[in-house]
């Protein structure tokens, strides 16, 4: 299957590119790690795939969101 057709097919199945797809589950998976587990920003950027915590909220807006301990107003 060429890269083309494979694209098509992702973006039919789940409406989103294969990249796209990657970033929203990173995102994702980084949330429930903070949520669950309490873990920092930069341990579930970094334990999700990505190399650093960038601080473009374009890109990433995980990085430049308040702990999620600091909006349920527990101590982290």
């Amino acid at each position: 299957m060429s890269e083309s057709s494979f694209h098509q097919h992702f973006r039919a199945i789940t409406t989103l590119s294969p990249l796209q797809f990657q970033k929203q589950f990173r995102l994702i998976e980084a949330r429930r790690l903070m949520l669950a587990q309490g873990a920092t920003i930069s341990y579930a950027a970094h334990a999700v795939g990505y190399e650093a915590c960038r601080n473009s909220p374009a890109t990433t807006p995980a990085c430049s969101a308040p702990h999620p301990a600091a909006i349920c107003g527990r101590s982290g």
